[in-house]
């Protein structure tokens, strides 16, 4: 006998031109996981009628169906595919602004909600228009712009103050001019610090990236259905395919700890499965012809996590920070209990839940203070998650989840023998606005 190994399994995702349908129009794009864990659901009803022998009469299974998860080291432009699905969209094209020396640092501008703040404007009506117009909004439906709640690379101003990452609070514009309003927070910390405050300048060569995004929904462009693929590249005559259809992400995962990868996990449910074969069901095989190479994400290469209250933010990469963890909930079930068939017959897409916790060890710092103070009563204050990941090849992952609640949180003493003593502050997300939604998840090309 010849066993099929784990470590030569080919593993690839379609989007279904009919849901719940196998689709075998094209090759199936590879997809980089470390492992795929496919779980048959299946329900047996037993005939339990008395017959006076002791024994079940009969038994036949009455539900056949699929769920799948899809553990990934972050990569950039490797784990888009997941991600898309889970949010339920599709990335926006990246989009990138370059001023030709027309652009100015306002530390005192007038944002469109009437208040005073941070704001980068241009003199004309078309210079922001990519990122007031990003990802195909209009300013009818999107007042705040495209890009609000986005995270803009800037550089190309003359002060080093001005050329750091901040958040998008509104793209917009007048009868004369284009503003971009930046989040409070973003410019609320100390010099050199995450958040540096801004310096005012005027009629400078700047550059702002926002790359490309995507925010979770609960309907849009991406709400799709998958086939789903694997190969065990090893069998040659037997066993070498399996597979699925009409799978639909649920929840999304974001994970590390300490210095260890970062990982990402989708969890999929789905209409059914294929069954095992020699040959392959779509009749398309793979294609991989997009796939980055030494790009694994160690949380090494975390370049900032911070939480962003209203006023400040609260630095926590490079300080005390020894562990992550976030789910987005999809609430996401199968519609299997339908008469008539032993197959699902439909996937509901639920609401989206954001929540999870950060790890942190206590230090003699203040930041260890505003870390227990955000979940207690006397403050009870909310604020957004940001982190960001910057690869060795210059890439930068910025991810947002936009509106927390905090819970209550101290340090709790560990073992003896000098260990440090830590503690776990929990938060769950919600809604910061209609339009920017509660996630938001982008990639930076170098």
């Amino acid at each position: 006998a010849k066993y099929a190994s784990s470590d030569l399994v080919r593993f690839g995702l379609i989007d279904e031109t009919n849901e719940g349908t196998l689709e075998t129009s094209a090759a199936v794009p590879v997809i980089l996981t470390r492992g795929i864990s496919p779980d048959y659901t299946f329900n047996i009803l037993t005939d339990d009628t008395v017959s006076g022998a002791g024994e079940v009469v009969d038994a036949q299974t009455n539900l056949r169906g699929l769920t799948l998860g899809t553990p990934a080291r972050l990569r950039f432009g490797d784990c888009m595919p997941l991600i898309s699905a889970a949010c339920r969209d599709v990335f926006a094209t990246a989009v990138s602004v370059v001023g030709t020396s027309d652009i100015n640092m306002l530390t005192a501008g007038t944002h469109r909600d009437g208040s005073t703040g941070a704001q980068i404007t241009v003199g004309d009506t078309s210079s922001f228009d990519a990122l007031i117009n990003y990802g195909g909004v209009t300013s009818s439906t999107h007042p705040d712009g495209g890009a609000e709640s986005l995270v803009a690379r800037i550089s190309g101003f003359a002060q080093s103050a001005n050329n750091w990452h901040r958040r998008i609070k509104s793209a917009w514009k007048d009868g004369t001019t284009s503003y971009l309003d930046l989040v409070d927070g973003w410019v609320g910390g100390a010099a050199g610090f995450f958040g540096e405050p801004v310096t005012g300048e005027t009629l400078q060569s700047a550059t702002i990236s926002v790359g490309r995004a995507v925010r979770n929904r609960i309907t849009g462009s991406g709400v799709v259905s998958k086939t789903g693929l694997w190969q065990f590249t090893d069998m040659v005559n037997n066993g070498k395919f399996g597979g699925g259809f009409g799978l639909v992400a649920n929840d999304l995962s974001i994970n590390w700890s300490g210095k260890e990868g970062v990982e990402i996990e989708v969890g999929w449910v789905g209409y059914g499965t294929q069954k095992l074969a020699a040959t392959d069901p779509t009749g398309q095989g793979f294609t991989d012809t997009n796939l980055y190479s030494d790009m694994l994400i160690a949380a090494d290469r975390l370049h900032h996590f911070a939480i962003i209250t209203g006023s400040k933010p609260i630095v926590l990469s490079n300080f005390n920070l020894n562990g992550f963890q976030f789910t987005l909930a999809g609430n996401t079930s199968t519609v299997d209990d339908v008469s008539g068939s032993s197959r699902a017959t439909g996937v509901i897409r639920g609401s989206h839940v954001p929540s999870g916790n950060i790890d942190y060890y206590l230090a003699d710092d203040p930041r260890s203070e505003e870390l227990a103070a955000l979940g207690d009563e006397s403050s009870a204050e909310k604020g957004e998650i940001s982190f960001m990941f910057r690869d060795r090849a210059g890439n930068e992952i910025p991810v947002g989840i936009l509106w927390n609640e905090f819970g209550q949180t101290g340090p709790v003493p560990g073992q003896g023998g000098g260990n440090p003593v830590g503690g776990t502050l929990n938060f769950s997300g919600q809604r910061l606005t209609k339009t920017s939604r509660s996630f938001v998840y982008q990639e930076i090309a170098a």
